[in-house]
Order: structure tokens, then sequence, then C-alpha cells
């Protein structure tokens, strides 16, 4: 085996590993990890007249998906809602914009989520956690 055929096959190992994990990873459908279950989730109802902003646990939010759906808005009772992320800021819950991305800043006070290296690595971790049980509720 030639030195350009065994980097070519350790190559292809690699994908492959890289796509197994991959795909374990989106088989877990969203259930809260085993290490926190209890770790918020921020949604906001999407009814116009409503807007509520509330909150529940991944384990919550998680049972609500496998039980028909979005979970039910606390105000005004409908299922349809997003998940988005709480700035640390001014605690209002931000919606993602275009392909799921965080916008650079904060809406509702301005704060700058790029800057915020460690903020943002912590908002993402949180929402590719949820990506796999239908992010979008609806």
């Amino acid at each position: 085996m030639t030195a350009k055929n065994v980097v070519l096959t350790i190559i292809a190992l690699a994908a492959l590993g890289a796509a197994g994990v991959m795909i374990v990873n989106q088989s877990s459908g969203g259930v809260p990890s085993e290490e926190d279950p209890n770790r918020p989730a921020y949604l906001v109802c999407q009814n116009p007249e409503c807007k509520h902003e509330f909150e529940m646990t991944h384990r919550q939010y998680a049972a609500a998906r496998a039980s028909g759906g979005p979970p039910e808005c606390p105000e005004c009772g409908q299922r349809k809602n997003r998940l988005g992320h709480k700035c640390e800021n001014c605690a209002r819950i931000v919606m993602r914009v275009g392909h799921s991305e965080l916008p650079a800043e904060c809406p509702f006070c301005g704060h700058d989520f790029v800057s915020d290296v460690e903020g943002y690595k912590k908002l993402e971790e949180a929402h590719n956690e949820l990506l796999g049980s239908d992010a979008d509720g609806g």
C-alpha cells in the first residue's frame, strides 16, 4: 500500500467516524442531557397577540414535544412557540434569525453576543442540544 493510499484510508475512516458521531448526536431528539436535565429552555409564544416569554426545563420541553408537539403557552394556551436564548444582560429572550443564527447583538439592550465569545458558545451549545426536537415548535 502506498503512502497516498494510507493517507486516503485514514481520511476516509475519520470522515466515517465523524459521520457516526453526528448521527448519534442527532438521534438524541432533543432529549435533555443526563448531565443537567433541569437546564432551562427559553421560549417565545408566536401568537401575535400574546408574544409571552417563558421558560421550562429541557426535561419538560422534551416531554411536551414527545406528547404531541410544541409546549403550550402558559399565557394564551396556544402551542405556537419558538426556542430562543436569554440575554445575560437584560434577561429578555432573543429569537434566532436567518438560518437559525443568533443575532450579533441583543435587539432589546444592544448586548454584543459576538464579542462575548464564552457566552456565545454557551448559547450555541444550548440551541444545538434542542435542535433535534424541531426547535421551531410549529
